[in-house]
């Protein structure tokens, strides 16, 4: 029988039974039941973990159901992949592990107990990182998988001020998205772009086909376009703007317009929040355009309609 992931006591979470009756931890959901895997923070599919195992834990077999940055603090941990590919992870180095892959993990306590930090990655956190960052130069013919980074000493000091600062403070969900997509970043510059761009676009592609309506509800306020929501629905921009027009009547454009400036002329009348600060929270960065488009939708600017209501 294999161990739970090596996380000693259980207390719940997500597990399944493979055909050989062998269990098998499904995360990040089922670090939640575990004693020695605590949230540092957690909003959604975004969740930056501390794990502390303390004893031996082999043939621990685990799936993740969303990209997974792992960056091992102290002890070794040995990953299998699916392709019978050994990877070794000292402390200071970090491996980056693909959605929807069986994978198993072995630590051995010969040396200590295995710390590590776990960082998961949604949708919307990657689409936004591909956005704004120059895509690498260069072609990845084939796929990249899971693969392995080398240690640096500001990969080490950021993980640790994650863990040291945020650890048991209640975060909102923006701020665990900035320090995860700083953490892209990071790799970025320190680590190979192209071979990031790649495992980034392979993981960000949903081979299964979303449910417009629910996913637009849930990022309509993301700075997000109607190509970017496209690819995350799972279609051709084409066809996602046509089943769009038969479930709303509306283009895409036409429709985040309408609901972005609708949320905006809420804040406005019932928030004190800066005309700059209630565009930036429904997706408009530059305030110039922002101003433009709430003139276009009410006929009148955001500080002189608040300035009537006041």
């Amino acid at each position: 029988m294999k161990h739970a992931i090596g996380l000693g006591q259980r207390t719940g979470g997500a597990m399944t039974v493979t055909a050989s009756g062998i269990n098998c931890l499904v995360i990040p959901e089922g670090l939640e039941g575990f004693a020695e895997a605590k949230a540092v923070m957690r909003h959604g599919r975004n969740a930056i973990y501390h794990k502390r195992v303390c004893q031996s834990a082999l043939d621990v077999e685990f799936y993740n159901t969303g990209p997974c940055l792992c960056f091992v603090m102290h002890g070794c941990e040995r990953f299998l992949t699916p392709s019978e590919e050994e990877i070794v992870v000292q402390a200071g180095e970090m491996i980056l592990l693909p959605r929807n892959v069986h994978m198993i993990s072995n630590f051995c306590n010969s040396n200590g107990p295995l710390e590590a930090i776990l960082c998961f990655f949604d949708q919307t956190t990657i689409a936004e990182f591909e956005k704004r960052s120059p895509r690498a130069s260069g072609s990845q013919a084939k796929s990249v998988g899971s693969y392995k980074i080398g240690a640096h000493e500001s990969f080490t000091a950021y993980m640790e001020s994650l863990n040291n600062v945020y650890r048991g403070l209640k975060v909102s969900q923006d701020l665990l998205r900035n320090k995860l997509t700083e953490l892209l970043y990071l790799v970025q510059t320190l680590d190979c772009a192209e071979r990031q761009s790649a495992f980034l676009r392979e993981n960000n592609e949903d081979t299964g086909k979303r449910n417009i309506r629910y996913l637009m509800q849930h990022h309509m306020l993301h700075n997000l376009t109607v190509s970017d929501f496209a690819k995350l629905s799972g279609r051709s921009v084409s066809s996602f703007t046509r089943e769009f027009k038969r479930q709303f009547d509306s283009t895409p454009a036409q429709w985040l317009i309408g609901k972005r400036m609708e949320h905006a002329r809420a804040a406005l009348l019932t928030s004190d929040a800066s005309i700059g600060e209630i565009g930036t929270s429904v997706g408009y960065d530059n305030p110039s355009h922002f101003i433009s488009q709430f003139r276009k939708r009410f006929g009148t600017t955001p500080s002189r309609m608040r300035g009537e209501h006041m």
